[in-house]
């Protein structure tokens, strides 16, 4: 090895100055760890809460949105089959169903209606929706003539702080709406 002149061999095992690269730090301290532990418990505390309301909500619109199809559906059925179909409510085992037989129990799905030859049930169960209630009307029958309920009023569906009402009204009209005003994307009742 040549060397330039002016310039001293460098120390046994060690490099020149020039060669040495700095070496960087790698890994997280135990500082920065813990800070971004408590970030993250502070952002989960706030959002549980946000979440559990939401869970709840959609619990109790998922629920009004099938009754209320389960209801149409009754409604649209008349005319096809040309017979009047009969919604049943029973709000203590928290089931709604429908038939062309009137006071169907649709706890015990005998709700039925005959597709081909196979009776089907035509039931939206409180098993399905935890946490959700039902009250309200108990039962109307829909004229496959003239579409007319023989009952008006409302189911209402709620949870907490949330609800949510199927109308039926005499003319037969079907709505889903909010009896709290605004919010859950549907209208004021």
């Amino acid at each position: 090895m040549t060397q330039s002149a002016g310039s001293s061999p460098p120390a046994p095992g060690k490099r020149p100055a020039r060669l040495r690269r700095p070496t960087p730090q790698r890994g997280v301290t135990l500082i920065e760890m813990m800070i971004v532990v408590i970030i993250v418990g502070i952002i989960a505390a706030v959002a549980v809460p946000s979440f559990d309301n939401y869970f709840e909500r959609q619990r109790v619109k998922r629920a009004a949105e099938d009754i209320y199809g389960l209801i149409l559906q009754a409604k649209s059925e008349g005319p096809i089959r040309d017979e009047d179909m009969s919604v049943a409510v029973d709000t203590a085992t928290w089931c709604v169903g429908f038939s062309d037989t009137a006071g169907c129990a649709c706890a015990e799905a005998a709700c039925t209606v005959d597709v081909a030859g196979t009776d089907v049930v035509q039931v939206v169960s409180g098993e399905d929706y935890p946490d959700v209630s039902i009250s309200g009307l108990a039962g109307t029958t829909f004229n496959r003539l003239r579409g007319t309920a023989s009952t008006a009023g409302a189911i209402t569906v709620s949870s907490g702080s949330y609800s949510l009402e199927v109308q039926v009204s005499q003319d037969g009209r079907v709505r889903l709406c909010n009896p709290n005003g605004a919010g859950a994307g549907y209208e004021e009742c």
